[in-house]
């Protein structure tokens, strides 16, 4: 049974949204403009809000030191999610196994039990590999529908 939702920074809730509403691939997107501040999906905020009702909420990203405060303000991270790891901060990075370990610990769930989200298949072959089941993000709207038939 799934307790936790863990969602990717950079790919989900940034890149895709400027994506759709530039026209620019999302793979030129990450290419051109990684480490720049974004527009945000808050679509799929909203979403991820609303699934907070039910579930735990995280956010797993190898983002570099300091990075984070670009995306997410400290208090926003806190209201949003139960747990935030950053792979500058503990110094592992995905794929590792032991990231998707640890982000599950602090969430205080076993992997089985956890969804993870990402826009890149070898990130979510390393948490099926742990345990998690795991969607790859396409678009909000795939996204969405891809939850609702695991959760």
């Amino acid at each position: 049974m799934i307790k936790a939702v863990v969602f990717d920074c950079f790919g989900v809730f940034y890149v895709d949204r400027y994506g759709e509403l530039t026209g620019i691939p999302k793979d030129e997107v990450t290419q051109q403009l990684y480490g720049v501040l974004l527009v945000r999906n808050e679509a799929l905020l909203e979403y991820a809000e609303f699934l907070r009702k039910t579930y735990k909420l995280g956010l797993l990203s190898n983002l570099g030191p300091g990075a984070m405060d670009k995306y997410f303000a400290q208090t926003e991270r806190k209201k949003l999610f139960d747990t935030v790891v950053v792979s500058s901060e503990v110094g592992l990075v995905k794929p590792q196994p032991e990231i998707y370990e640890l982000t599950a610990e602090r969430l205080g769930v076993a992997p089985n039990e956890v969804l993870f989200i990402d826009d890149l298949p070898i990130n979510c072959d390393a948490a099926r590999a742990v345990g998690m089941q795991a969607i790859v993000y396409t678009s909000t709207d795939q996204l969405k529908k891809d939850i609702s038939r695991i959760l």
